[in-house]
């Protein structure tokens, strides 16, 4: 795959997850770098626009949106900050199921801002996001539109606690791990509780 995308595409990152067992059942990790012993599903990478489903699980849980609310995508600017869609396009009013299904920056963006800073990292940290280190204010609102770092395994395991309904457990790589939480844990409860 690596070679058909020459000058596109140098490093790939792959984490195969079973959702409900919280099992790891494949993860790949290949470079046109030559770098054999990185593992890129272990390096945290910007989120770019992943992040997005975690912060409207956020808004959801907390009652501040739903999927069918009805959010705006135009032009908004903030002290210091304008940002844009990525299509460089406003799309007006649509429901939050749309603006996500469509990863709209300015939907996201007003929805982070509603939600709060440090309460969408507890959460994305509470569902798996381990890398998201840095203090509330130093992401700002940016942490809806890449300004934080996430490894694939954690993404994966974050995205794998969304499957199942917002509980968190943590991926295991091998078929003998013991379970220690085998019922999970909502993100509302204890943001530190781990799985593994």
């Amino acid at each position: 795959y690596l070679d058909q995308q020459e000058g596109r595409i140098s490093e790939i990152a792959v984490v195969v997850v079973d959702t409900a067992s919280a099992r790891c059942l494949a993860s790949v990790s290949l470079s046109r770098s030559g770098a054999k012993d990185v593992d890129l599903t272990r390096r945290p990478r910007s989120t770019g626009s992943v992040i997005k489903p975690l912060l409207y699980a956020a808004a959801f849980d907390s009652g501040i949106s739903s999927p069918q609310s009805i959010l705006d995508d135009s032009p908004a600017a903030w002290p210091g900050y304008i940002p844009a869609n990525y299509d460089q396009e406003f799309r007006g009013r649509m429901t939050a199921s749309e603006a996500l299904a469509q990863s709209r920056n300015i939907p996201a963006l007003r929805i982070l801002q509603r939600v709060g800073v440090a309460r969408a990292a507890g959460v994305c940290g509470a569902l798996g996001l381990r890398t998201l280190s840095q203090t509330p204010q130093r992401y700002g609102l940016s942490l809806a539109v890449g300004g934080a770092e996430a490894a694939p395994f954690e993404i994966a395991e974050a995205f794998a606690s969304l499957a199942r309904g917002g509980r968190h457990r943590g991926l295991s790589l091998c078929s003998d791990t013991v379970d220690q939480d085998p019922g999970g844990s909502h993100f509302a409860a204890a943001l530190s509780e781990r799985a593994c």
